[in-house]
């Protein structure tokens, strides 16, 4: 179960694919910064006839906050990777959002017929819908 913690906007990282490195990073779900490890690994530019936007896909942070992330390699004007830019979005709300909506669109408690006794419309629209 994820800790307690205050719903941010999106973080948004950019990260340099040659530097492997935090170019910057705004909203953090971390303790990571700029100049930190970007975690991309030691690999040469991405290659640029590969895809471009990865995702989304989740990710789990170490307090187990569940993400969904988007990451876009960005080139420069010959298509050489300038920068990866990461948008990692907080999934609770939306997950808490989705819990409403199915409760509330597959209701799990009997009909209170003490509200339906006198309304005659609604007893045979009931009957004839059963």
């Amino acid at each position: 179960m994820p800790s307690q913690r205050t719903k941010l906007p999106p973080s948004r990282r950019l990260r340099g694919p040659d530097s492997d490195r935090i170019l910057a990073i705004w909203n953090p779900m971390s303790s990571r910064g700029p100049g930190d490890p970007s975690m991309l690994g030691e690999r040469d530019s991405p290659d640029p006839s590969a895809r471009d936007v990865f995702g989304p896909y989740e990710k789990l942070l170490a307090d187990g906050w569940r993400l969904s992330s988007v990451s876009a390699v960005l080139r420069d004007p010959d298509g050489e990777a300038s920068v990866v830019l990461c948008v990692n979005l907080d999934r609770t709300p939306l997950e808490q959002a989705a819990a409403i909506l199915f409760a509330f669109g597959a209701p799990s408690v009997a009909r209170p017929e003490a509200l339906f006794e006198q309304d005659w419309n609604e007893r045979v629209q009931h009957i004839v819908g059963t």
